[in-house]
């Protein structure tokens, strides 16, 4: 373990169920990340932080305009139905992001709230939700239309059952704590370096090293590939069916000055009663007005493919905002970004061994739209499996 850091004390989290245990690693083995995005880059940091020797290898460098966690910001909160584990995952991602914010000494988190629009076709999943944050002391209130019309007179949601405000939901500068995560690894003293990553050979259940520009590196270590959309390229004949790589479009519509300094106060939204689930950041950090379609859309090569808008993608989220906030302005265009999902085939995440490489190669990705949020206990998880403590949750499994 390096000298200048202190052994974090990880608390056990998580739901008694059936599992699958891990390969068991010992503190004194080399382990090799690669990816360090959401998920690499805070499985680096957490096993660091444990006494692990840890390198971390990423192609561009952590937050680069190519990954999924490079993007501006991104909504935080803990409403995920009945699924009571991935709720439990971004509570403790929340107490994490908070710890960070505070070791860094930067705003990172802001907790604007999140609005749900909320209509009876998801009802009952919303009421799962709401059983949930009971249970967690999670906080909320119910909203009527007339309550939206007091509190929030910018938001004219048409047709909308109720509205569900999530308080300490909200957004995080994804880029920036992207970038910080690697920082915080380099001066603990983990090895970062860059370069473009190919499995070894693998032959009796084990990968010999990894290729750098077909020079064998890394030799008898334990790797684990945190890679993203590129997991599908890595692991072509693995992972071709179980991963899907969609270009997804996030759009930056320009407010007027006073209009800006009344959606500052204003909560993160997601609206799942219409054809498409469209969320976003009234007023992102003076970005102008955040929209983003939560539908998945064409195939897209994450290293080639072009970062180009369609154009009638912007008119359609144009629209939206026309109809469902209280805006009569030109709303322009006044930046927006191309990035990717990488959707497993039900939206679960992947942690799994490689099954033909299963003593040394570990598998953590399929973020599936929702994964920044989720990478601070995702490093944590990953810790606990490792060290056998507790069988990693059912997630997507790895077929051979």
């Amino acid at each position: 373990m390096p000298k200048n850091i202190k052994k974090t004390i990880v608390p056990e989290f998580g739901m008694d169920f059936e599992g699958k245990y891990l390969t068991r690693v010992d503190t004194n083995r080399k382990i090799v990340v690669v990816g360090a995005g959401a998920f690499g880059g805070w499985t680096a940091l957490t096993l660091l932080k444990n006494g692990y020797n840890v390198t971390l290898i990423d192609t561009w460098g952590g937050g680069n305009y190519r990954s999924s966690s490079g993007g501006e910001t991104r909504l935080i909160r803990s409403v995920y139905g009945n699924n009571e584990f991935y709720t439990q995952l971004a509570m403790r991602s929340m107490q994490i992001f908070k710890d960070f914010e505070h070791d860094i000494r930067r705003k990172i988190l802001f907790e604007t709230g999140n609005l749900w629009f909320v209509d009876k076709k998801n009802d009952i999943e919303i009421q799962a939700a709401i059983g949930l944050m009971e249970k967690y002391g999670i906080h909320y209130e119910i909203l009527s239309q007339q309550d939206i019309m007091s509190r929030f007179p910018l938001v004219c949601p048409r047709k909308r059952d109720y509205f569900l405000l999530e308080k300490n939901a909200g957004y995080l500068l994804a880029r920036e704590i992207t970038m910080e995560v690697v920082n915080q690894f380099i001066k603990y003293g983990g090895n970062y370096t860059c370069g473009e990553v190919k499995p070894g050979t693998i032959e009796n259940n084990t990968m010999d090293s990894l290729l750098i520009q077909n020079e064998r590196v890394f030799e008898n270590s334990f790797y684990i590939f945190a890679c993203g959309p590129w997991l599908k390229t890595i692991f072509p004949d693995l992972l071709g069916t179980e991963l899907q790589v969609t270009k997804q479009e996030v759009f930056f519509f320009g407010l007027t000055e006073e209009e800006a300094t009344h959606y500052e106060k204003y909560p993160t939204w997601i609206d799942m009663g219409g054809k498409e689930i469209y969320y976003g950041i009234p007023s992102d950090i003076s970005r102008g007005f955040k929209i983003a379609s939560d539908t998945r859309g064409e195939s897209f090569n994450p290293t080639n493919g072009n970062r180009v808008i369609t154009p009638k993608n912007v008119e359609k989220a144009r629209n939206y905002i026309k109809k469902t906030f209280a805006y009569t302005g030109e709303l322009p265009l006044i930046q927006s970004r191309v990035c990717q999902y990488e959707n497993t085939i039900n939206g679960n995440f992947i942690i799994d061994n490689h099954p033909m490489a299963a003593d040394n190669v570990l598998i953590v990705g399929g973020g599936s739209g929702h994964g920044f949020k989720h990478g601070p206990a995702i490093g944590e998880l990953i810790l606990h499996t490792l060290q056998a403590k507790k069988p990693v949750y059912n997630f997507l499994r790895i077929k051979k």
